[in-house]
């Protein structure tokens, strides 16, 4: 799991996960970097202030018992198909300066092949810094300091991706 932010007068700002899927490249979310709402319109991919950390535990610690790993993004490649209005194809790998040197704690995630199925599977598990609570709701939602797991369902189709938010498990 690795943290993306934004470096700016000596503050670092929280931009979102990323995944690493090679030594130089990480995919995350589109919609972070290239944003057009009612209320705002901020195009980010190009800046040069954004960079990724690996192996991050707790964002707030200036030591922890496993280093952690930073580079400054290079590039960020959206996808093609990017809809910023319905948020539909929401990925981009975003493109680093430095290498990720492999270790215990910092690895490459498995991708899936075209076409695996995943039929028997229940649960999956995914990782973050993300907040509270969903942000369109909840103006106010705070972004964790530590990094959390949470056990989610595995979906067999669209519309079950479209559920309730209240019904997703909390982070832990």
């Amino acid at each position: 799991m690795c943290i993306v932010y934004r470096k700016a007068n000596g503050i670092n700002t929280y931009v979102g996960g990323a995944s690493l899927i090679a030594r130089n490249k990480v995919l995350t979310v589109a919609h972070k970097f290239l944003v057009k709402t009612s209320k705002v319109d901020e195009d980010i991919v190009f800046s040069p202030d954004i960079y990724v950390r690996c192996g991050e535990h707790d964002v707030k610690l200036t030591t922890e018992f496993l280093q952690s790993q930073e580079s400054r993004v290079l590039s960020v490649h959206l996808h093609p198909d990017y809809d910023k209005k319905n948020i539909f194809n929401n990925l981009a790998i975003l493109e680093t300066e430095s290498n990720f040197i492999y270790q215990k704690h910092i690895g490459p995630v498995c991708l899936p092949s075209p076409g695996e199925r995943f039929e028997g599977l229940t649960d999956c598990i995914s990782t973050g810094w993300g907040a509270d609570a969903q942000q369109s709701t909840n103006p106010n939602a705070v972004y964790s300091d530590v990094l959390k797991k949470v056990t989610l369902p595995v979906m067999r189709s669209r519309d079950q991706c479209a559920v309730d938010i209240s019904a997703i498990p909390r982070f832990v």
